[in-house]
């Protein structure tokens, strides 16, 4: 940015600017800026479009925004270009400029030690031509929003797409604003850089308005405000700036970027803006070739109506109507420069061109209005800038099942097992839902990366603190608004989305309605239980807030964890049966001693007897536990008390019919006969 000479601030023959050396180092007294850092994969026209283009962010990976830039050094683009290309090269210390130099002279004087250099040079704008502008690729969301990467039809595009920045250590460049309030793009290849950053506030606009004007060189503009921050770029790092900011370059290292500038229709008004007060500071603009731009973005916005939903009615006070207009307008199938002019005219709501006209007659008594009393206490909306949504048919196709295989062989079990119950599965709690979705890009379900989130109180959504611009040291507010809530509060589009079924924007059927007060969208009040002969209360609350209102979360989510399974109790050991003695062979004889051993156990009876043969059978076949093994699990008393044992004699059996017989024989009754 030149500045003109001035008889004061003179050191040693050499016109010196007092303040340059305070503000290389200036930024360590001063608060930084919070800078919202992206994934530049998430940055495309139609996320701008939705979340709006007004504040600066940055990108570490170059790459992820489609950025291409070559890795030269000084003497690298000197043999590229040529080392007799003239440059142009600002000196620091009285911020003049000087294009008496050339590339091989810079080139000589950047390869020097830096204590070894007699002045401070900087090179902040040098426009690359077509051998090392081949080599260079603008992001993606530039070459889909830019208005001369989209309609410049001409030979030779305007300068400023594509440049180069060589900046020598300890180099500062003053605050600016750049031509015509385009947006820019600026890449660190190598070294560190500090920007000033200033928002184009209506405040500041008019104090760097004025700042120009006087052109005063004892004071430094970040000087005359309060809030003037700054962000730090390191190498590979990639800063963008929407129109209208104001910033100031200060230089760490020696250091080389490449930036380019950009018009678009996201901040049309600001660009505006600043290009009347570059007429009013320079007597012209800057941006080459800007009125043309906004000839050929009128004629493309009339050609397309249904694709565009651009207001540019604002260009009828910049547009006049010239020699080169004409050949605009009629290369892009129009009459004259004047035909477009009335055609944005026509596009002007007819409310607004009427309002001077009819405001003597709005101002007239009720009594002459042919209205009726419903009419004027519940009036209709406009429905020619109703638009009915379009919702995108979705193809769907059949699922291909596979067929099945024959079973050659039935299946026959070798073991037939009891099949054992199924396990219980330990219930699981339901896992809390939430959405996050944040300017940075992200969104989600039950998203949550451990950062700090702030929820909306209209939708619900969260959102990262830092991206809402609340300090991780201070709460967030009670009645916080996400970025698409603040968005459609402020727009002049209304949403009706009612239990009956509607879901629509911008829709009126004649009916009654009524605002939710949260989500501030309509429903018909007999939907809401509202009859039409009584009137709506004050403060109204639909029921889709209201359910949401209860499982709103007051914390930052978390993933809830299923708990642990729990194994199921063991049950207690049920005591083992007996095996019954084997048979005795028919082989053996009887003894007589047995027989007459019978006739003494005549009055024992069976159960007693079989007792003891379990539990002598148990004895025996139980096998002895060793000491020195451990207890897995130590078994349980059985409820059931087990019966002594008994002491009588086994009773033995007979085997053969002629030992029964004779048993049969010798038994006597004890009781007597009958």
């Amino acid at each position: 940015m030149p500045m003109a000479e001035s008889p004061t601030n003179q050191a040693n023959g050499r016109h010196v600017i007092p303040y340059v050396r305070e503000w290389l180092s200036k930024w360590c007294k001063m608060p930084q800026f919070n800078i919202h850092v992206v994934n530049g994969q998430n940055v495309t026209k139609e996320w701008l479009q939705e979340v709006g283009f007004s504040d600066p962010f940055m990108v570490h990976d170059m790459e992820s925004l489609g950025l291409k830039v070559p890795s030269f050094s000084a003497d690298d683009i000197k043999q590229t270009i040529g080392k007799e290309h003239n440059v142009t090269v600002l000196q620091v210390s009285s911020q003049q400029l000087d294009s008496t130099w050339t590339l091989d002279r810079w080139a000589h004087y950047f390869s020097t030690p830096p204590s070894e250099r007699p002045d401070v040079l900087t090179v902040h704008s040098f426009e690359c031509t077509p051998p090392l502008a081949t080599l260079i690729t603008p992001p993606q969301f530039v070459r889909e929003l830019g208005w001369v990467e989209t309609l410049w039809n001409l030979p030779t595009r305007p300068p400023g797409q594509k440049m180069c920045v060589m900046s020598a250590k300890d180099s500062f460049v003053d605050f600016q604003i750049n031509m015509g309030g385009a947006s820019m793009w600026h890449t660190v290849l190598r070294g560190k850089q500090i920007f000033y950053l200033v928002p184009p506030k209506t405040e500041t606009l008019q104090a760097f308005q004025s700042w120009r004007k006087t052109n005063d060189e004892t004071s430094c503009f970040g000087d005359l405000i309060n809030e003037c921050r700054y962000v730090q770029v390191n190498a590979g790092s990639t800063i963008v700036l929407p129109s209208g900011w104001i910033y100031a370059i200060a230089t760490f290292d020696d250091t080389i970027a490449f930036h380019g500038l950009f018009l678009h229709t996201l901040n049309l008004d600001m660009q505006l803006r600043c290009f009347n007060m570059e007429v009013d500071v320079h007597g012209q603009g800057s941006f080459p070739g800007f009125e043309s731009l906004l000839w050929l973005v009128a004629c493309w916005h009339l050609s397309h109506k249904a694709k565009e939903d651009s207001d540019l009615t604002m260009l009828l006070r910049t547009l006049k109507p010239t020699n080169e207009a004409n050949e605009i307008a009629q290369s892009q199938g129009f009459t004259s420069a004047e035909s477009v002019l009335q055609a944005l005219k026509s596009t002007l709501p007819s409310d607004s061109s009427s309002s001077d006209s009819s405001d003597s007659d709005s101002d007239s008594d009720d009594s002459t209005s042919n209205a009726s009393d419903i009419e004027l206490a519940y009036p209709k909306f406009n429905k020619d800038i109703v638009k009915s949504a379009k919702y995108p048919l979705k193809i769907l196709t059949p699922a291909s099942l596979p067929t099945p295989e024959e079973i050659r062989k039935p299946f026959v079990p070798s073991k037939l097992t009891t099949p054992k119950p199924p396990k219980r599965k330990p219930k699981q709690e339901p896992q809390e839902q939430w959405y996050f979705e944040c300017t940075c890009g992200q969104k989600g379900s039950n998203y949550d990366d451990g950062k700090r989130m702030v929820q909306c109180e209209t939708c619900n959504t969260w959102q990262h603190t830092q991206c809402a611009g609340i300090p991780n040291d201070s709460e967030p507010p009670a009645n916080y608004q996400c970025f698409k809530c603040t968005q459609a509060a402020s727009s002049s589009d209304w949403t009706v989305n009612c239990s009956c079924g509607i879901v629509a924007k911008n829709y009126d059927d004649g009916c009654r309605m009524i605002a939710c007060d949260l989500c501030n969208t309509w429903q018909h009040t007999l939907c809401a239980g509202i009859p039409n002969e009584s009137e709506p209360p004050d403060a109204y609350i639909c029921f889709a807030c209201k359910s949401a209102k209860k499982t709103k979360a007051m914390k930052s989510p978390k993933a809830v964890k299923s708990p642990k399974a729990v194994k199921s109790p063991k049950s207690a050991p049920v005591a083992r049966r007996a095996r019954k003695p084997p048979p005795v062979s028919s082989d053996e004889e009887p003894d007589d001693e047995g027989d007459d051993e019978d006739d003494d156990d005549e009055n024992t009876s069976p159960i007693s007897s079989t007792r003891s043969r379990r539990s002598k059978r148990t004895k025996i076949d139980s096998p002895v536990k060793k000491t020195n093994q451990a207890i897995v699990r130590p078994p349980l008393k059985s409820s059931t008390p087990t019966p002594p044992p008994s002491t009588s004699k086994t009773k033995k059996q007979p085997s053969s019919v002629r030992e029964r017989l004779v048993k049969k024989l010798k038994m006597k009754p004890t009781w007597g006969r009958m």
